[in-house]
């Protein structure tokens, strides 16, 4: 067995630096993934505290001076004071991650720490060779070591980063680069006063002590030295910025790549992870100080950046990260073949010289293509708008300019030209948002508005200045005090039955989260989780149902809008330098861990009753939901052509202008749940009817993906039928006495079934005199047989209904067996629609290769993002239109597919769980300031 270990040992030896260079690396990429930033003091306090104990061991508390001279200690010390405040600085910045660019720098600080003239003499030159260095180092760095430099910046940069995180990150690179050296030096140092001490020097240039051991602890005790200096100072700055706070765990679901499993967290930190963390940081910490023993400071430095590379590349690879990664990977080889009197090299072989010439010019034809990529492009032409004629008669369709061009089509560029013009037109900078935000709303940003902003730009939000639907939410409010709001959410919340999640924010974190469903749960707190830091303290009431809650009387919610307009956002303007951060804790706001029960509830509650005369409250007198005559639709508002083609979404989605949505739509007819309340409080809904003032979030169901996008079951677009598809149960209100007539999925399903003619737009010669004009389009009949083939819409289940009209129903409809959900995705058009609220499918269709067809009266937070006719065709609640843009889609094979890709495209950049949490930050912080005592001193 001895002679076993014996030949292993000596097969592993030769291999032994090798292997701690990988392992280094390892070790560091993953405690730059998996250590929490709001943690890493702790972590680290608690590993270098373990390296210290480790060193202590082996070379005693150092009280005698056996280990070396004071100098080295000195050294020691800085270098650990200087490593511990470069921690300090990455978890001050609060997100390590977005500055990792700054690791870049490393060997380049390193390198000019020496030439810049820490003074360097032979006897402290560090080389394994046996040769005896030259101790002069140029000022200029090496075209390898600039090349590389530059390589690594390019492929770690694409993150924004506020300037004062920028600086923190500069600052930390620097001081990390310093105690490298620091450190070298100190090992040095005290070898040096070792051979003071009876050490000598080999003929090859090779040091030996006269006593092996008394040299090993020499070393051993600078560690000890140096890991107890970064213990020390870690520990005081964990004690100042960190929280340690270990609460009651509450039940979240975790998300796993398998999917979704309940489990037990802390709702602050987990800590079963620190053991593990701690304990992988203690090897990297050896590792370190054996690396600056063994191979110098700046070989040192290119392991950590190439470990930095290699997390960065694990978290999202990009064809301009990989290159230049690449790049950088080669430039570092290559320097480490040139000889340094820094590092262990040798002589690079003649055929490496033509190697490094190769290498170098292909890297400054790659700079110049990644500046000359970045240049500003051609500006795009300014929208225009659509060309509208007035309607032929009163609350009639408008008509288009032209039909000589079908109207579809028009409406498809025209929505393009207005989505191109809104994306050009996007800030860019911190200050151009502050500007646009200035000019739209009248009105300072609010405080954190900075940190917002640097989350979205680096998680690649797409529109930040489109959050025109959070002020329409919140003005109202401006009229109400902040202590009104808050009691107002407190009284909510402390009903038992008002069917409200409450969610308290203290101090960053989230203290308590109850009500609801456990996955629920556990999705908000996911949505939560990397923004929360940024939030004041709140309680906030969310809504269990999927139906909105709360209708202000339109003469009330006037009069709130006007105070906010021409009075308290005026006043608040005023303010020249407004305060940039929120304003302490209330005292009436506790700590979140109790709502002082009530008794009493406002909320009432009248599910599966006719809601119209409430839900037009809102609207004003003159429109035509409140007019006491039965009049018809305000079509000119929204449609087009006879047929009825939407050209404006957010008009038809407006239930003021449409009063036969009374008889049309189920929320209006008998909704599933109706629990009101008629005063203005602020309930957090994940949709909502135009005249209701919840304040709309994105949808914890959308963030957790309960209806996920398949790609393995979806297939391109030429293998997919020429269909229309829809499957679903008969959801969107309850259906009692035949009301199941007056909803809106059992309407449009009976109208796509239909056995009726179909009008439609086909193009047709002009009458004289005009004969000789280009033909136009114009409304035609035609028979179902020749449309229907190319319709699959069929309900799979009937509920919401008493016993008598879900046998009616089955009775009238053709009922299909349950349908797995990606036979979807055999169709290249699917249909979507409103159920009890908003449809929670559509961010799966619109993943798919399929172009998406949508029927939403709900209104949601993506509304100003996701643009009809761009990403989707609008289809409207009368149906009239259906029949024409089936039959278009069939003719139009091309625009369709391309519609397809645009959504799936759009999908992937806006939709995504990162643009949710950055709508869900500015919509807090917004929320944050109505409730601050000094809403009209604070701001950004």
């Amino acid at each position: 067995m001895r002679s076993t270990l014996h030949r292993l040992s000596q097969h592993v030896s030769p291999h032994r630096t090798p292997f701690a260079i990988a392992t280094l690396i390892v070790l560091s990429a993953f405690s730059a993934l998996a250590t929490p930033t709001r943690h890493s003091l702790f972590i680290s306090a608690l590993s270098w505290a373990l390296v210290c104990a480790v060193y202590i061991s082996q070379a005693g508390l150092g009280w005698r001076s056996q280990d070396g001279g004071g100098k080295s200690r000195r050294f020691a010390g800085v270098a650990g004071g200087l490593f511990a405040l470069s921690g300090v600085c990455e978890a001050t910045s609060r997100d390590a991650e977005a500055l990792w660019w700054t690791k870049s720098l490393l060997p380049m600080i390193v390198y000019l720490a020496y030439a810049l003239d820490i003074k360097l003499d032979a006897s402290l030159a560090h080389v394994d060779t046996g040769s005896k260095p030259d101790g002069n180092i140029s000022r200029t760095p090496p075209a390898l070591l600039i090349t590389a430099t530059v390589s690594a910046l390019i492929a770690l940069s694409g993150r924004y980063t506020l300037p004062s995180s920028t600086a923190l990150g500069l600052c930390g690179a620097l001081l990390q680069g310093c105690s490298f050296v620091l450190l070298d030096m100190a090992i040095k140092s005290a070898d040096i006063d070792f051979y003071d001490m009876g050490g000598f020097v080999m003929a090859n240039g090779s040091r030996r002590a006269l006593n092996a051991g008394k040299e090993g602890i020499s070393y051993k005790g600078v560690c000890r030295d140096v890991a107890g200096a970064i213990a020390f100072i870690s520990a005081l700055a964990a004690a100042s910025f960190e929280s340690f706070r270990l609460d009651n765990g509450v039940s979240v679901l975790r998300y796993w790549k398998f999917g979704w499993r309940l489990s037990e967290a802390h709702e602050n930190w987990d800590t079963r992870s620190v053991p593990f963390l701690v304990l992988t940081d203690v090897v990297r910490n050896l590792l370190v100080l054996y690396m600056v023993q063994r191979r110098g400071p700046l070989s040192l430095s290119f392991y950590v950046l190439f470990a930095i590379v290699v997390a960065f590349l694990l978290t999202g690879i990009t064809l301009t990260s990989g290159w230049f990664a690449v790049l950088f990977s080669f430039t570092s080889m290559l320097f480490f073949k040139e000889p340094h009197p820094m590092m262990p090299s040798v002589a690079m072989p003649p055929h490496m010289r033509s190697i490094k010439r190769a290498v170098i010019l292909v890297s400054i034809i790659s700079f110049v293509f990644w500046t000359v990529r970045f240049l500003p492009d051609s500006p795009h032409p300014a929208y225009t708008g659509l060309g509208l004629f007035g309607p032929p008669a009163e609350m009639a369709p408008r008509e288009l300019g032209s039909m000589t061009t079908h109207p579809i089509e028009q409406l498809m560029d025209d929505a393009q030209d207005q989505f191109q013009a809104i994306l050009v037109g996007q800030s860019e900078t911190l200050e151009q948002v502050v500007a646009e935000y200035r000019r739209r709303y009248k009105m300072h940003p609010p405080p954190n508005f900075d940190r917002w902003y640097e989350f979205a730009k680096r998680h690649d939000v797409q529109l930040v200045d489109e959050f025109d639907n959070i002020y329409d939410a919140l003005l109202p409010f401006w009229a109400l005090p902040p202590s009104v709001i808050r009691n107002r959410t407190a009284e909510a919340l402390g009903y038992e039955g008002n069917a409200l999640i409450h969610v308290a924010i203290r101090k960053g974190y989230v203290v308590k989260i109850t009500g609801g469903e456990a996955w629920f749960r556990g999705a908000l707190l996911g949505m939560l989780k990397d923004i929360v830091e940024f939030v004041p303290d709140m309680d906030l009431a969310l809504n269990i149902h999927d139906e909105p809650r709360v209708i202000i009387a339109h003469d009330e919610l006037s009069q709130m809008v006007e105070f906010a307009k021409s009075k308290a956002i005026p006043q608040a303007f005023q303010t020249k330098e407004p305060v940039k951060r929120f304003s302490p804790r209330p005292a009436n706001l506790g700590d979140g861990r109790r709502i002082k029960p009530v008794t009493t509830s406002r909320f009432n509650h009248f599910a599966h009753q006719d809601t119209w005369t409430h839900s037009r409250l809102s609207c004003p007198p003159d429109s035509p939901a409140r007019s006491f005559h039965e009049t018809t639709d305000n079509l000119t508002a929204w449609a087009v052509t006879p047929l009825g083609l939407i050209y404006n979404h957010t008009a038809f989605s407006d239930i003021c202008n449409s009063p036969s949505f009374a008889s049309t739509h189920g929320f209006f007819q008998r909704p599933n749940a109706f629990n009101l309340i008629m005063d203005l409080v602020p309930i957090f809904s994940q949709s909502k009817v135009s005249s209701f003032s919840d304040i709309v979030y994105p949808s914890p169901w959308y963030w957790a993906d309960h209806t996920p996008y398949n790609p393995a079951a979806d297939i391109p677009w030429a293998q997919k039928n020429h269909t229309l598809y829809w499957r679903g149960s008969s959801t969107g209100g309850f259906s009692r006495d035949g009301g199941w007539r007056r909803q809106h999925r059992q309407r449009l399903v009976r109208i796509l079934n239909a056995p009726s003619n179909a009008t439609v737009l086909l193009s047709q010669p002009q009458p004289p005199p005009y004969t000789s004009h280009p033909d136009i389009f114009r409304p035609t009949n035609l028979p179902p047989t020749d449309i229907a083939p190319h319709i699959n819409v069929h309900f799979t289940g009937l509920g919401q209904c008493d016993a008598g009209d879900c046998a009616a129903q089955r009775e009238f409809f053709h009922i299909d067996p349950p349908a797995r959900f990606e036979e979807a995705y055999h169709a290249r058009h699917l249909l979507d629609m409103d159920g009890n609220a908003f449809s929670g499918r559509f961010y799966a269709f619109l993943r798919s290769h399929s172009a998406v067809l949508k029927m939403a009266v709900f209104r949601e937070w993506h509304d100003v993002w996701v643009r009809p006719w761009v990403h989707f065709v609008p289809v409207s609640l009368r149906g009239g239109e259906v029949m024409e843009v089936v039959r278009w889609m069939r003719g139009e094979d091309g625009k369709m597919r391309e519609m397809a890709e645009e959504g799936r495209e759009w999908a992937g950049k806006a939709l995504r769980r990162r643009d949710m949490e950055a709508w869900l930050l500015r919509l807090l912080l917004e929320y944050g300031r109505l409730v601050d005592e000094e809403r009209g001193r604070i701001g950004f």
